[in-house]
């Protein structure tokens, strides 16, 4: 791996020419990559827990990321239909014999941005913190088979599906399940689709029995 040294820095690819020594070797590289997305730790950290500075810190975490986002990024893709119905699980085959996957944004946290256009832009009024969202799609196996670029955390989910490309793969007949704020019933008819969403709660003390047996229904 070349590694990252800023976006105004060009890496060497002189073969003849080698990088700098590799302060710690590949497994422990590894392992403050994964505490880094899987505990959001700062640099500054994970610096002193490997006992490296902060900017060598950051250099391993953005190296590993282009990394693994070029090697893994096969692992997410469009299955279809004919294997997405022969792995659906039982519980899901008698609700929703055409179910083609379950839709949901996700936020992760991201630090407060030095250009004001991009705070805006970023802000979550959910999260209450600057994040970055992204389009994810669950096929009924369980593997993620839509993932869309990284929009601001103020973008609404409603945009995100319709301008990520998710749409274009949708099939005539496909059923699919997401949240209340996906309103895009519309959308998907005009594919000759369907969505399922779980009954508005918003206003009422109660939901009706046969709201409570929807639920249950795409639980």
């Amino acid at each position: 791996m070349s590694y990252w040294r800023g976006a105004r820095v060009k890496t060497d690819v002189t073969p003849k020419k080698r990088g700098p020594c590799r302060v710690l070797n590949t497994k422990d590289e590894f392992i403050l990559v994964l505490l880094k997305i899987r505990l959001a730790l700062t640099l500054t950290f994970l610096g002193g827990l490997f006992n490296v500075s902060a900017g060598t810190a950051s250099r391993i975490f953005n190296t590993w990321i282009k990394f693994l986002a070029k090697e893994l990024g096969n692992l997410i893709f469009w299955p279809d239909k004919q294997s997405v119905m022969s792995t659906i699980p039982k519980s899901l085959k008698y609700k929703y014999r055409n179910l083609r996957c379950t839709l949901d944004c996700t936020e992760v946290f991201i630090e407060r941005p030095r250009n004001l256009l991009n705070q805006a832009a970023t802000w979550s009024d959910y999260k209450k913190h600057n994040t970055v969202k992204f389009l994810v799609a669950i096929a009924t196996n369980g593997m993620i088979s839509f993932l869309s670029k990284a929009w601001g955390g103020r973008t609404s989910d409603v945009h995100i599906t319709r301008e990520s490309g998710f749409l274009n793969l949708v099939d005539p007949g496909d059923v699919i399940l997401a949240d209340r704020g996906f309103t895009i019933k519309e959308d998907l008819l005009l594919r000759y689709a369907s969505l399922e969403i779980p009954p508005p709660s918003k206003g009422k003390e109660q939901h009706t029995p046969a709201e409570v047996a929807k639920t249950k229904k795409n639980c």
